[in-house]
């Protein structure tokens, strides 16, 4: 897997209500889950099997299509080049899956993009040697995200969402209790124009609440890290530069 260490956004129109950027400090994350008998055992399961993570980006055709561009995300030619216009460009994504190991798919019939890959569920930082096992669950990839937004489309038909490395589902109370361990460590960034926020990657998870009106808050990783598949950072980790 690769991931960046640091995450910058920069707001140039806040929107007209919603859209605040909640930061989770995983570190109260995983204290909280710690204390918890099913939090504890989530952990374990975690350190095991990792994170099976997934993209849904729906064609053009696809009846889910309307719901998920009304749920502010995109389409699959919305966020990627289409390979029959742009095949050279299509081609370049290709071989970034590739490299970094994401599986990706076309639907027959709708032409919807799926794709997946493996994370660990814990990393070392990179930079921090007394972070030497950061948890990195990304519960705002859960599909229950969309719970409001989309309560009637399945989990796996969501723009994005996660399991255990296994496949398997979380529970309904692991699954609450992740729920409970992210909303008490966290901090909601309400945007203003001109605002800029930069976020540990490795620290801090960070997620988009729904909103209304024009919302323009660009984002730019810094360099990324190479890490393997029990969490340790490899080799080939570059220097960071938060913009390019």
């Amino acid at each position: 897997p690769r991931s960046p260490v640091f995450v910058a956004f920069a707001c140039e129109t806040p929107p007209d209500s919603g859209g605040s950027t909640p930061v989770y400090d995983l570190r109260e994350v995983k204290r909280r889950l710690e204390a918890t008998q099913v939090g504890a055992r989530l952990l374990r399961d975690l350190r095991q099997e990792g994170v099976r993570v997934s993209r849904f980006y729906p064609s053009v055709n696809d009846p889910l299509a309307k719901i998920i561009v009304a749920a502010q995300y995109p389409r699959v030619f919305d966020k990627f080049p289409d390979p029959e216009k742009q095949p050279a460009d299509w081609k370049a994504v290709v071989e970034s899956f590739q490299r970094h190991n994401i599986t990706h798919f076309f639907e027959p019939g709708t032409g919807s993009l799926r794709m997946s890959w493996h994370n660990p569920g814990f990393a070392k930082h990179p930079f921090i040697p007394e972070h030497n096992e950061v948890f990195f669950y990304g519960f705002g990839t859960h599909g229950c995200y969309f719970d409001e937004q989309l309560p009637d489309v399945p989990l796996t038909n969501r723009p994005f969402h996660n399991q255990l490395g296994n496949g398997k589902e979380l529970s309904l109370d692991q699954l609450q209790a992740v729920k409970e361990a992210f909303s008490g460590a966290v901090l909601r960034f309400e945007w203003q124009r001109g605002d800029i926020l930069l976020c540990d990657n490795f620290l801090f998870a960070h997620g988009r609440d729904p909103y209304e009106g024009n919302r323009s808050v660009m984002a730019q990783n810094g360099n990324s890290v190479h890490w393997a598949a029990d969490g340790h950072i490899s080799d080939e980790t570059n220097r960071i530069e938060l913009c390019s």
